[in-house]
């Protein structure tokens, strides 16, 4: 348990962030199960069997309380089912479902936690110099940066400590400070292209094993950066997803870049 939130294991002295891991996994499962179903792809089983697959492990990080790994699993099912040609029919009734059973599952099944974190970020100034503390300097942060930044290592929010874990959840606001609006528009373009280059692998495989684990991929990264970003910017509540390749952890950073070896070994085969 770190920051009231049970995600780490503890093994041989490491600390292991199992939904980091389990990311990824759900993405390989899932593509096999799709990928070996083409032929009933438009059957109602197979849609449910695979809403099952990721049903498990998105509950579990939901319970942990991980909302924002709980919305990546989500986003990567619903993109591979429909790049795998499951009939539109079935996502739209599952999201038609999903939209009217959300004010039932905020109500009975969020925890006071995750309320109060929504709460917040709705309105910081009921808790200043607690929950909407961060989400406050964030945006000093990034402000204060202007066109150009403060330079490396000269940003205030951060030598000052004024920002809570800097090096993670919040690390766009460093970025921001220091690097100012044309850092920020360099590492989207980063992004951008890493983004490119995965769907153009998708769009190469060979077969749709390799296609379904791309697009997959893809939407992770994706993901977790609209939603690290949309934090620090304050479009979304804190959530604790990492800023690809850029946040602090290292669970993250290799189950990132064991990704990248997938994306590539598609591509060569």
């Amino acid at each position: 348990t770190i920051h009231g939130a049970q995600r780490w294991l503890n093994f041989a002295g490491l600390s292991i962030q199992a939904s980091e891991v389990a990311k990824l996994l759900v993405i390989v499962v899932l593509a096999k199960y799709l990928a070996d179903r083409q032929l009933e792809i438009g059957e109602l089983r197979t849609f449910l069997g695979s809403l099952a697959i990721v049903a498990v492990p998105t509950a579990l990080v939901f319970l942990e309380p991980d909302l924002g790994t709980a919305i990546i699993f989500g986003a990567a099912w619903l993109g591979m089912v429909a790049v795998a040609g499951v009939r539109p029919q079935h996502i739209l009734a599952f999201l038609a479902t999903l939209t009217l059973s959300t004010p039932f599952v905020v109500v009975g099944l969020m925890g006071d936690y995750q309320r109060e974190r929504i709460a917040t970020f709705l309105n910081p100034a009921l808790d200043p110099l607690g929950g909407g503390f961060n989400m406050i300097q964030a945006e000093i942060s990034i402000g204060s940066g202007g066109i150009f930044g403060k330079g490396l290592t000269e940003g205030t929010q951060t030598q000052l400590d004024y920002l809570q874990t800097p090096t993670r959840d919040y690390i766009f606001s460093v970025l921001g400070e220091e690097l100012g609006l044309v850092g920020a528009l360099v590492l989207f373009a980063l992004f951008a292209f890493l983004l490119f280059r995965g769907l153009r692998t998708a769009s190469l495989a060979r077969d749709p094993f390799g296609r379904l684990i791309a697009t997959g991929i893809v939407i992770m990264i994706l993901f977790q950066v609209f939603i690290n970003v949309g934090v620090n910017i304050r479009l979304l509540p804190v959530t604790g997803i990492p800023l690809p390749f850029v946040s602090e952890g290292g669970s993250s950073i290799l189950m990132l870049f064991v990704a990248l070896g997938l994306l590539e070994s598609i591509l060569l085969r």
